[in-house]
């Protein structure tokens, strides 16, 4: 009998009925007085980055009230990361609270997929919100994000950790709408030229750390074993520089993000050190480069840095990220600045709306 009920309720929470079990257990629940946030929507072309806006009011003691027809929910299901908002009971559904109660409301009319809308308008919005990219959906699942790294003695080299299948990572969007080198791109120079120092797996990486090897460029690809998760924070932790490569379809990749929560400093291109906001400054927060005209030359300038500017560097990364990138100061803007718009990335359908939006343009010259 007890067998029966586990596989039913497997049943429940794996199946395309998931949302009515979810939405049945999240309505028994009572909502919290104090801090209420309420989120109307009809879909969801966020994915993953719903979860992460919902978790970070969360993680910062909101009440969130969800509203929409089923098939909001049937999209978050959907989406595996998405999928959390329900399995961890983030939110709250049934009747909306009362008007004064709330602090944030946030629906069709206010908030927008449209994130690259500052590119086609020389600039963002000043009365408007783009709410930053942040750590990997599974970093806050699993509450990794702020794990506590020790003080130790880092490698002045260049690291990453991360996927580097052409296939995936050699999309066009990045270079014809952003002016962004591709990761596969960047991997396969470096390797062609032997600049890439061996390393496969995480055994590897370790017998590095350990090592009086430095100076050196490491790209860990997952293909080959890679860093598990819950330790890359701590592998970010052991290097001065993390090379910040584009993400699939767009240049913002959560990985950024995870390096400067570690303190490690970004080296970036500069096309994409300027999409964050504020920019990323060459040899303040990071340090740019333009293009493969002097990609290897920047690198051999990174090893060369004193250890006083480095520090610096390091000091302004960490300053940058608590003030722009951590749960506390992204929730706190959006429900103080009083902001017109807040846009929120949708990955692959933000892209769409910029080509959309560009093509529109072009036609009309």
């Amino acid at each position: 009998m007890i067998r029966s009920l586990k596989k039913i309720k497997q049943t429940l929470t794996t199946s395309t009925i998931a949302p009515f079990y979810f939405l049945y257990k999240l309505k028994q629940k009572k909502a919290k007085p104090g801090k209420l946030i309420f989120i109307s929507l009809l879909s969801n072309p966020y994915g993953r980055y719903l979860y992460l806006l919902i978790k970070f009011f969360h993680i910062e003691g909101y009440t969130i009230y969800l509203h929409g027809p089923l098939k909001l929910f049937y999209d978050i299901n959907k989406d595996p990361h998405a999928a959390h908002i329900m399995r961890e009971k983030l939110i709250q559904i049934g009747t909306r609270p009362k008007q004064a109660s709330i602090k944030l409301m946030l629906d069709e009319a206010n908030l927008s997929a449209d994130y690259f809308s500052f590119i086609n308008n020389n600039g963002h919005y000043q009365q408007s919100f783009y709410v930053p990219m942040s750590q990997h959906p599974l970093m806050y699942h699993f509450g990794w994000w702020n794990k506590n790294l020790e003080k130790v003695k880092r490698k002045r080299s260049l690291f990453m950790a991360g996927n580097f299948s052409e296939t995936q990572y050699n999309r066009i969007e990045n270079e014809t709408l952003f002016g962004v080198l591709t990761r596969a791109k960047i991997y396969a120079c470096l390797n062609n030229k032997n600049l890439l120092f061996p390393v496969d797996n995480l055994d590897d990486l370790k017998q590095f750390l350990k090592s009086d090897t430095d100076n050196k460029i490491l790209l860990v690809n997952s293909l080959t074993g890679g860093v598990p998760m819950d330790l890359l924070r701590d592998g970010l932790n052991s290097f001065d520089f993390f090379f910040a490569m584009p993400g699939v379809v767009m240049p913002f990749s959560h990985n950024i993000v995870e390096a400067m929560s570690a303190g490690c400093i970004p080296f970036i291109q500069e096309h994409y050190a300027n999409l964050f906001y504020p920019p990323l400054q060459n040899a303040v927060q990071s340090i740019t480069f333009t293009g493969f005209d002097n990609l290897e030359e920047k690198i051999k300038y990174l090893f060369t840095l004193p250890e006083d500017e480095i520090e610096f560097m390091r000091n302004n990364v960490i300053d940058y990220y608590n003030n722009f990138l951590m749960p506390k100061n992204v929730v706190d803007r959006m429900v103080n600045k009083n902001f017109e718009k807040i846009y929120l990335q949708a990955e692959g359908a933000s892209v769409a709306i910029l080509k959309k939006s560009l093509a529109g343009s072009t036609a009309h010259l």
